[in-house]
Formats: C-alpha cells, structure tokens, sequence
C-alpha cells in the first residue's frame, strides 16, 4: 500500500493513474483481507478457551445456532438439536464452527463488516461512521475499477481512501487486543474470568 501511495505522488500522467488505479484495488484487498484474517484469529483464540456454551457471549450462540439450523423449514423436528443445545447443553463445551465461517461473502460492504463484527461480539456502531466510507467512496471506486470501467480518481481522493482504510485497520486491531485482553467474549452474567494482565 505505501509503495502504491507513494508511486501516486511522485509520478505523473498516465504512470499516475496506474498507481492509483492499482492503489485503490489494492487498499480495499487489504482492508477485506485485515478484517477477515484478524476476525477468524480472534475466533480462534475464544475457540482455544474451550469455554462452555452458557459462557459465552450471545453471537457466539447465535452462530453456533445458525449452523444447526441453516436450512429454511417449518418442520419442527428439523430444529431439535438447536433446541436441545439451548435447553440441555449450555454447560457443555462450546463446538464453535470453523472460523472460516467468517468472511465476507463477495464485497466487504458496511453490512457485512457489520456481520463480521457481530460474530465476534464487536459492536458495529462503533464504525458508523465509516459507512458511506465503505461503501460509497472506497467499494464504489474499487468495483469500477476492478471491473473494467474507466474511473478518474485523482491523487487526493487515493490519499483519503489510503488514510481511511489504515484508520479503520487501526481500530479494528485495537477492538481486537482489547476484546482479547477483556475477554470480551464472555457472557457478564456466567463465570465470567478475570481479565488476562502482564
């Protein structure tokens, strides 16, 4: 990303525009991938605690619930085990799925950044903010320019895209440390553990 930004500014023409075509493509990838990547390693690490169901905060159930249940029906036998897991199973250790289940399903738009968040109990408003960001500045130019279209995008528009993208990395890896280090994932009302110190 920094090698792209800076080819943008010390060039000009039609170099210029290469660099900042490929800059833009480029930030988003990092960004998609960043959110990605550090998500499933931080349901990696509340998976490692092997914390029982009732322990765990509620999206943490919800997604466990999801894949119990993910096909649409109304047959009641169909979720039994769903049910069974939320009535008789709540001090058993957690079966968390693979963390692979996170990701953003095509674009990484604000809704799914939100959906991303929520699997790992990180609350979504702290981005708001970032939504027009996301989607109509950073995704918008992205798309067009991945898919063939002729876009201008001038120098400083790379830069606010460059600068916003690092902003939001930054404060998604904070979220993360802090959520590890408060244990975020435990539900307040179970046998919550002391936070980790050192």
């Amino acid at each position: 990303m920094s090698s792209l930004l800076l080819a943008g500014r010390s060039t000009i023409g039609d170099a210029q525009r290469s660099a900042i075509r490929s800059g833009i493509v480029l930030t988003y990838a990092h960004l998609e991938g960043f959110v990605r990547q550090g998500a499933r390693q931080y349901f990696k690490f509340v998976r490692a605690e092997q914390l029982p169901y009732r322990d765990l905060t509620l999206n943490f159930l919800a997604l466990k619930v999801s894949r119990l249940v993910n096909e649409p029906t109304t047959k009641a036998s169909y979720y039994h085990r769903a049910a069974e897991l939320l009535v008789t199973k709540l001090d058993d250790r957690a079966e968390l799925p693979s963390p692979e289940v996170i990701t953003a399903r095509s674009n990484l738009n604000f809704e799914q950044f939100g959906e991303i968040l929520y699997c790992i109990n990180i609350d979504p408003s702290v981005f708001s903010t970032k939504k027009n960001f996301i989607d109509a500045k950073l995704l918008e130019k992205r798309n067009a320019i991945a898919h063939g279209q002729f876009r201008e995008v001038d120098l400083a528009e790379y830069e606010e895209l460059h600068s916003g993208v690092i902003e939001i990395i930054d404060q998604f890896s904070e979220l993360l440390v802090s959520s590890a280090t408060h244990r975020s994932y435990c539900n307040p009302t179970g046998s919550r553990p002391s936070p980790v110190t050192g």
